[in-house]
């Protein structure tokens, strides 16, 4: 029989430390300071852990763990169920797959059974330091030229780590203001589990207005993640986008990490051209993150 508890970071860091990774310590933390982290045990012995956080709204699971012995014995449709019975009807959990992940058809198969539905699949395109070749031409063939343009419009880019407090309060209202409220800004900024590199987040400023940002997180000691690139729904067109988007490449490139990467919905067609247009000399390799949720 499996049983469920919560658990804090150090009896997960005891119980499983033969089984731990930069990335699973990552994600018990964040799951400690802002969700749950569930133990399963199994013959008095901890089998296996859960990682989920609220988020927008919703439950994301964000990392889940069987022992090898113990694998296909029902132990993550356990803690999957657990999650699902204890959350309030009007939250919705979410979680994500890679198609290429080992166990991949076991969690769909998980999913199903607790009456998960698919939502739509998610392209990750990755970018190695090594190759900037693609990035570089693109660069010296037009991203210079337009950048110069841009600024010469009065838009300037500021690093999150320089911006002054009225930029980051904009950040943090982006949610609320006219940016939509696709992304929580605050979430990265206020929550220090989110690891935002501040240093190589930025921002394009026109007459003391925020007019787009990227903001970038270290998601491990060798790889970074573009959150979010967005602009302002007045600055649709502009162009103002890539400038902070230009700056975080080239921090990204003199650093000493070796991926960054970003993700996109195939039905955001605005996103989609952008990537054509200016991301395509960003993208060497491609994968498929597969969504699931359940109201």
């Amino acid at each position: 029989m499996v049983t469920i508890r919560k658990i804090n970071e150090l009896e997960y860091m005891i119980a499983f430390a033969e089984y731990r990774s930069v990335y699973s310590d990552r994600c018990a933390l964040e799951a400690v300071e802002g969700g749950q982290l569930l133990m399963a045990s199994a013959d008095e012995k901890p089998v296996g852990y859960l990682c989920c956080i609220g988020e927008n709204g919703m439950i994301r699971i964000i990392h889940a763990f069987t022992i090898p012995e113990y694998r296909q014995k029902g132990v993550f449709t356990e803690l999957l169920g657990y999650v699902s019975a204890q959350k309030s009807e009007n939250i919705p959990i979410r979680l994500s797959v890679l198609q290429r992940n080992e166990f991949r058809d076991a969690v769909v198969k998980t999913c199903r059974k607790l009456g998960f539905e698919q939502s739509e699949s998610v392209k990750v395109f990755t970018c190695h330091r090594e190759q900037n070749d693609p990035w570089c031409a693109f660069m010296e063939e037009k991203g210079y030229k337009m950048c110069r343009l841009l600024n010469r419009w009065g838009y300037e880019a500021v690093s999150f780590e320089n911006a002054d407090d009225d930029i980051i309060s904009q950040l943090r209202a982006t949610n609320s203001s006219e940016y939509g409220d696709y992304f929580d800004v605050a979430a990265f900024l206020d929550n220090p589990g989110k690891k935002t590199a501040w240093d190589m987040s930025f921002a394009a400023v026109k007459d003391g207005r925020l007019a787009a940002y990227s903001l970038v997180t270290r998601d491990s000691e060798s790889a970074v993640v573009f959150q979010i690139i967005s602009d302002s729904l007045r600055e649709r067109g502009s162009g103002a986008v890539l400038l902070p988007f230009v700056e975080s490449m080239n921090s990204f490139y003199k650093s000493g990490y070796k991926t960054a990467s970003y993700a996109m919905y195939g039905s955001n067609t605005k996103a989609n051209a952008f990537r054509f247009d200016v991301l395509g000399a960003f993208k060497t390799a491609e994968s498929t993150v597969e969504n699931y949720y359940k109201k």
